[in-house]
């Protein structure tokens, strides 16, 4: 809505990064959202929250957001650790897994083992930042950039894979065009891959970043660990591909990623008091 609405409203952003802007109003925010939940008795809820930074000062944010909105108690879960338990991990095993939650505007790193985050890497760096660098690269190379609903649309159906008829394939063409969306051009595959390397490579330099901060044992572990794939745009086809090649390890999509950090947060609140004591 910012940018959008007329200049009776004044909308605000709640959430920056995953990171409450305003404590004050995150939560009016929250507690509007959580009086469902409270009962006849209005009760203060148990809450778990999926964070996405180890700041301290971010989290504190997110901590007193939900104390002031009402909330009993509040645990924060690293997403990659809620979208592992989502994906049925036994996080509580030895065996080093990694997982990359990778969302809107942020991206979460996590090498996890014995119901811990051994190491780990997150940065403001999402799927928004993908469409603004091919945005760039096909403006600095003089290409024709489509506008960005365009592109996006582009992206989310597509991704980063070539078809024999193009990047939307014949089909989606002739359903555009026999329903008067006609596309006036799309970005080929090529150009797209080129123009998210930047991104991909600043994600690669993060996560090796993070296990240069193991000893040599642990760093192996981690490196040789598979890589699975959370979040709302885990799901881009080619993605998987694109970060196999720029982390030279395999990469996998994690069982429905865009639900595993939900369905995690539910599985930790059902043993909430474990977790409160353990953490």
């Amino acid at each position: 809505m910012i940018g959008r609405t007329p200049s009776t409203i004044n909308a605000g952003r709640i959430l920056q990064h995953g990171t409450p802007e305003s404590v004050k109003q995150s939560a009016i925010f929250f507690r509007n959202s959580l009086r469902p939940y409270c009962g006849l008795l209005n009760l203060a809820p148990r809450v778990v929250v999926t964070v996405a930074s180890k700041n301290e000062p971010d989290r504190r944010a997110v901590r007193d957001t939900m104390y002031c909105a009402g909330s009993r108690d509040v645990l924060l879960l690293e997403a990659g650790m809620a979208a592992a338990i989502g994906a049925g991990w036994n996080v509580q095993e030895p065996e080093f897994r990694a997982s990359l939650v990778f969302e809107r505007d942020w991206f979460q790193y996590s090498v996890i083992s014995l119901a811990g985050v051994v190491t780990g890497a997150q940065e403001a760096t999402g799927f928004e930042n993908l469409l603004e660098d091919i945005a760039i690269y096909l403006t600095e190379t003089q290409q024709f950039c489509p506008a960005p609903d365009v592109l996006l649309n582009q992206v989310r159906q597509s991704g980063f894979r070539q078809t024999a008829e193009g990047v939307l394939g014949w089909d989606a063409w002739v359903a555009d065009v026999s329903q008067g969306r006609a596309r006036l051009e799309n970005v080929d595959a090529e150009s797209m891959v080129r123009g998210v390397t930047p991104a991909l490579r600043r994600l690669a330099l993060k996560i090796q970043q993070a296990h240069q901060r193991l000893d040599r044992e642990k760093q192996l572990l981690a490196e040789a660990a598979p890589l699975h794939m959370f979040g709302e745009y885990g799901e881009i086809p080619g993605l998987a591909a694109l970060l196999e090649q720029t982390l030279n390890r395999k990469v996998v999509v994690g069982p429905e990623p865009r639900q595993a950090m939900i369905r995690g947060a539910l599985s930790v609140l059902k043993n909430l008091d474990w977790w409160l004591s353990n953490i």
